[in-house]
Order: structure tokens, then C-alpha cells, then sequence
């Protein structure tokens, strides 16, 4: 059955990303507290629920700010949550431009709401593109708008509901592989995205329109 829909992971997939580099900044910051990969419990814990939705912004950064080693403010935790987010080049969206004159476009991120205020003023101050999600996409979903993240399937089947999209028909792009056999399960045409690739040639072989 031929794809109607298309839906796009935001990290690595839109944007360019460079995990390494909050890494290398929240360990200066963090000292002897902070785990190389955020493979501590503690700190993966409050990650999800920061991506969850399930704590403010505020509680997140007081929860940094505790761990941290000497003074350090939240707009230097701020400054390193988002050394990550690189640039959301502005061709991707002229590409979904171009699809979405034949297929439905949707974007479904694990994000936060310190990143997501990152994208908009990004591509405010960059190309003077205000509310992105009207302008380029017919639905968004954010894990910490929904309380859900991906690879829950419940995520994943909400997104189905909510927009009346048959499975068969879906595509969903993403870097996590996790991610991508989550949709898989439900049926979605789930494509795996290697991060440093180019998107257009990821996606080719199920586009009518290249």
C-alpha cells in the first residue's frame, strides 16, 4: 500500500545534533556527579521525566544546579542542555515543503521544553520562520506535551488515533533505532535514519516525490 503520510523525528533527523558536546559541558559543570553518556540512573531518571513532562523546567535546572560543583548558574546548565542543538537547516524544510503537496507531514520528538524554545528561536533569528509547525507540518507531537516518549508504544499509537492514520500507510523516520522497532510493531513503515546521512536519500526508496 503506497505511503500517505510522513512522520519526522526532530534530533538528527531535521536537526543536526552533537550529543557530545552537552556532555563535554555538563561534566565541567557537574564534576564527580556527572557520568560520561548520561548512563547514570539518577540522571537518566531525570532526563525522561524532564522529557515526559513530568517535571517543570525549573525543577530540572534546580535538580542540575544540586549536583553541580562550585557556582553555577541556570543559564550556564541552560547553555550546555543546548550545546547539543547545532542548526535546523533551512533546505530540510523546504524539502517537506515540496512533500507536503502530496503527503500528509507530521513531526512526533522526544523533546523538552527548553530545546523546543532552542528551535523556535533558532529559526526565528536564522530565517525569520515564526510557528514552523503550522507553516511546514499538519500535526506535532512533543513527549512532554504528551507524558509519553518514544519507544513507548503507546506514544506511537496515539499519534495513529489522534490523526486517523492507517499504519500501512504511515512512514516515521528516526536515528534510534529503538525507536523505529517500536513503530515497526504497530504496523508503521518505520525507517531508520544513521545520523551524519543525508535525509532525502534515506528516505528515496518509499517517495513518489524525490
Amino acid at each position: 500500500m503506497a505511503i500517505r503520510h510522513l512522520i519526522f523525528d526532530l534530533g538528527n533527523v531535521l536537526i543536526d545534533l552533537d550529543f557530545t558536546a552537552t556532555e563535554r559541558q555538563l561534566r565541567q559543570l557537574l564534576g564527580s556527579h556527572y557520568t560520561a553518556s548520561f548512563t547514570c540512573n539518577e540522571q537518566q531518571g531525570l532526563f525522561e521525566a524532564f522529557e515526559k513532562g513530568l517535571i517543570s523546567e525549573a525543577e530540572f535546572f534546580f535538580q542540575l544546579r544540586h549536583w553541580a560543583q562550585g557556582a553555577v548558574s541556570v543559564e550556564m546548565l541552560k547553555e550546555a542542555w543546548n550545546a547539543m542543538l547545532l542548526r535546523f537547516p533551512i533546505e530540510r524544510l523546504e524539502w517537506i515543503s515540496q512533500l507536503r503537496t502530496r503527503y500528509g507531514t507530521y513531526v512526533l520528538s522526544n523533546t523538552n521544553e527548553t530545546h523546543l524554545r532552542w528551535v523556535h528561536q533558532h529559526l526565528a533569528k536564522q530565517y525569520g520562520i515564526a510557528q514552523y509547525e503550522q507553516r511546514y507540518f499538519d500535526q506535532v507531537w512533543y513527549s512532554h506535551h504528551l507524558h509519553l516518549r518514544k519507544p513507548e508504544l503507546e506514544i506511537f499509537q496515539y499519534v495513529l488515533d489522534t490523526a486517523n492514520l492507517p499504519a500501512s500507510q504511515t512512514l516515521f523516520v528516526d536515528d534510534n533505532p529503538d525507536n523505529v522497532a517500536a513503530a515497526a510493531q504497530l504496523g508503521i513503515v518505520a525507517v531508520h535514519h544513521p545520523p551524519g546521512h543525508e535525509l532525502k536519500q534515506t528516505l528515496a526508496p518509499f517517495l513518489e516525490l524525490q
